[in-house]
């Protein structure tokens, strides 16, 4: 990938930002995970089982993780819900998928965040680890999420966000920028890096993401924040 297709992965809209950003994560597959490892402080599996947890699962029930990756949230999520439960995993990127795959833990699918294919009111828990961003359309990833989940079922997100402070917002973001592309150099991906870079600066803070959660329909909204605020979960239930 090009520098000039990079940079239309977050100038575009729609379908044309599908596009570009499922190219994205074509190319970074194979290193996403360790990349992931080393921008976290190898704290971002301590991250995801803190999300499952909130979520409250029970032996038996069923799980759906939407923008799915390459599967790091399904051993836990199978964990949670034992050999009895379900778990589902959906992402619009086949190369990611193919990582999730080979765990063989859940019914891994290739399918848009957006107009998912399940039913309403299917699962007890959903989980959603730095994919809203990615997604042309939030408001709507969010609204079918809510569709998808059972009365009273929860959802809990991940992702990075604006920090809220303009004081640690001025001293976290010169280091991200010239962190994650120099990443990307090293993995030979630097048009790639620089896009996930410049989606975390365009993303909302952790105020927007509570208020399109609220307008999605949950409810009982909760947050936890890592690394200075760049970190948010948020977790929702389904009245």
């Amino acid at each position: 990938m090009n520098q000039k297709q990079a940079r239309a992965a977050w100038e575009t809209e729609g379908e044309d930002r599908s596009r570009a950003v499922a190219r994205v994560f074509e190319s970074v597959a194979p290193s996403y995970d360790a990349a992931n490892r080393v921008m976290s402080l190898n704290q971002d599996n301590r991250w995801r089982k803190a999300l499952v947890a909130g979520l409250e699962l029970q032996p038996g029930q069923q799980a759906v993780d939407y923008c799915t990756g390459t599967g790091q949230f399904l051993p836990i999520l199978r964990e949670a819900v034992g050999e009895s439960g379900e778990v589902h995993g959906l992402d619009f990127s086949d190369a990611m998928l193919s990582e999730a795959r080979k765990l063989n833990l859940a019914d891994v699918v290739l399918g848009d965040a957006m107009n998912p294919p399940y039913v309403d009111k299917q699962f007890d828990a959903a989980t959603m680890g730095w994919g809203l961003r990615n997604i042309p359309d939030p408001a709507k990833a969010l609204s079918e999420v809510h569709r998808t989940l059972k009365v009273g079922g929860k959802f809990g997100l991940i992702d990075c966000v604006q920090v809220e402070s303009k004081f640690l917002n001025a001293v976290t973001t010169p280091p991200r920028r010239l962190a994650l592309p120099l990443l990307g150099r090293v993995l030979g991906k630097t048009d790639e890096y620089r896009y996930l870079a410049k989606s975390m600066e365009r993303f909302m803070n952790r105020t927007a993401l509570i208020a399109s959660f609220e307008l999605a329909g949950f409810s009982d909204i909760r947050t936890r924040q890592f690394m200075l605020g760049n970190i948010c979960l948020v977790w929702g239930t389904k009245k």
